[in-house]
């Protein structure tokens, strides 16, 4: 990356030196922005682009907190090479010293060795805790940043918006940069706009620069901002929601873009293509990338949807793909030359399957979340029960 630089007599020129810059997300969010002096990190309110932490630490700090592993300590000073498993137990048996709790499993493999785990603990080498710069950000009731504070209440930074996130002024006795502006927004130096993840936002005119990549299901005025900027945000650059509860009001599903593994497998369904976010709240069974509100999901309320539980991403791969056994299994159609008697003993089978399949399903990753499918299957496999007696019940001695 090449910078512009101003000289003494104001003549903007582009420097020759060149600067590298490594960004970090979590999602839609950034999270981590390092250069070749240091790193800053970004910690946010959970399940919002509201920020509550800025972390940065000077790239030598960072160089002295590094250390060798365990196992790295064990071959360099023997020499010998280890193999992939023995390495993998080492690094549990580290993870589990540093942490002051060995498990049973681990001092049983020890002293199999003939090894203890103080000896063990004598081989790890001590850590460096480096030395960080800590501001906490104070922000108005939408997100938007108004100051950093210092661990000692001192202002580091502060910063005067209008309503639409113009910058006013600002004043930073440290010199900090501070490139967040209202929530899911960044400020761009070079073009003077805001990047809004999926559009760029212009402050001066209150308004998007391009329309709306999923039409009028964000307003019908294709690029305005939230009519409200006071009370409304658009953290996403696609629809307004309320700044006071965004995320209950807006279930966002990530799109089949790059990141997107199960996506990629199943291929595109209807919504936006190549989004590859994470989501702000999973409604489990919903691929597209679209955009959904409430009274959308076939009377389906926010009310009936209970807490979505955390996974990691290994998880909610897992998830998906248990999940979509048990849909293809639910949705699963009779051969056309079954007799009235199998096609009813077929959809008895299934509809026991999918019940079963479901709350397997539930009771693993989401407890309560299919509660209302599961009570209508268990009232159809009665009525099933009552059609496989009557197709199936011989008539005369000749079966049906």
């Amino acid at each position: 990356m090449w910078r512009r630089e101003r000289d003494l007599t104001g003549w903007m020129s582009l420097s020759r030196k060149p600067e590298e810059t490594w960004y970090g997300w979590d999602g839609d969010r950034l999270t981590t922005v390092q250069t070749q002096q240091t790193r800053i990190q970004t910690v946010y309110q959970p399940g919002s682009f509201t920020p509550l932490l800025r972390i940065e630490t000077e790239n030598g700090e960072q160089a002295k907190a590094r250390h060798r592993s365990l196992a790295e300590v064990l071959q360099e000073d023997t020499g010998v090479t280890l193999p992939a498993e023995l390495a993998v137990m080492l690094g549990r048996l580290e993870r589990e010293l540093r942490q002051g709790s060995v498990s049973e499993e681990s001092q049983q493999w020890l002293a199999q060795c003939g090894l203890t785990a103080e000896q063990m603990a004598a081989q790890l080498e001590a850590e460096y805790i480096p030395e960080r710069k800590l501001h906490l950000y104070h922000c108005d009731h939408r997100g938007l940043p108004q100051a950093l504070i210092s661990p000692e209440g001192e202002t580091a930074w502060q910063g005067e918006y209008d309503e639409w996130g113009n910058l006013l002024g600002e004043t930073s006795a440290q010199h900090l940069q501070q490139p967040y502006r209202l929530p899911g927004q960044q400020y761009d130096e070079e073009s003077g706009l805001y990047y809004n993840r999926h559009r760029y936002y212009d402050p001066l005119q209150g308004r998007y620069i391009t329309q709306d990549p999923i039409d009028i299901k964000g307003g019908w005025n294709l690029y305005s901002y939230a009519l409200n900027p006071v009370s409304w945000i658009d953290p996403l650059g696609l629809t307004q929601c309320d700044s006071e509860g965004c995320n209950n009001d807006i279930l966002f599903t990530g799109g089949s873009g790059p990141d997107n593994k199960i996506l990629n497998e199943l291929g595109p369904r209807d919504g936006i293509d190549g989004l590859g976010s994470q989501n702000m709240k999973m409604y489990s069974g919903l691929l597209g990338g679209d955009i959904l509100k409430p009274g959308i999901l076939g009377g389906l309320t926010l009310g009936s949807v209970t807490q979505r539980p955390s996974r990691t991403a290994e998880e909610e791969v897992q998830a998906q793909i248990e999940y979509l056994a048990y849909k293809k299994r639910c949705e699963q159609k009779p051969d056309s030359n079954l007799s009235r008697c199998a096609a009813a003993i077929f959809q008895k089978s299934r509809k026991e399957d999918c019940l079963r399949m479901r709350q397997e399903w539930d009771d693993k990753w989401w407890p309560g979340k299919h509660a209302d499918e599961i009570k209508n299957v268990k009232a159809s496999l009665k009525n099933t029960l009552i059609d496989v007696k009557k197709r199936c019940m011989p008539t005369s001695g000749i079966p049906r």
